[in-house]
């Protein structure tokens, strides 16, 4: 349900190789998943290699354990980076790494209500 939105929201805001990314409120990890492919093939494309300097990274935070362990138990696409998954609100002190360490962050639903979606997007770039 949600894939087709995540997909434009990436398409618009065009991640690159090296990119670290904040996917906010993931879920089962969909957003993530797109970015980490993404951001993983142009890795790839740009001749870095597993683990270059264009590594980049993705992270999903959520405050839902069993949707984070779906999310991790869900098959990456060869080249893709391997997103991480962490329990966080904005009570707990993850340790997610100072702000200016992402390039950009996504967020493609909140609310408690049936059908009221939100796409978010911040970029640095």
């Amino acid at each position: 349900m949600f894939r087709g939105w995540c997909e434009a929201l990436v398409a618009i805001s065009r991640p690159v190789a090296g990119n670290h990314v904040l996917d906010v409120a993931t879920g089962t990890g969909v957003n993530a998943l797109i970015l980490a492919e993404i951001i993983g093939n142009a890795r790839l494309n740009a001749g870095a290699g597993e683990g270059g300097t264009t590594a980049g990274r993705v992270l999903g935070v959520d405050v839902a354990d069993g949707m984070l362990e779906a999310a991790r138990e869900k098959s990456l696409p060869a080249g893709a980076l391997t997103p991480e998954f962490v329990l966080a609100d904005k009570w707990t002190k993850a340790d997610l790494g100072p702000p200016q360490s992402f390039d950009r962050a996504y967020c493609h639903q909140v609310g408690a209500k049936p059908g009221a979606y939100t796409l978010l997007l911040f970029s640095s770039t």
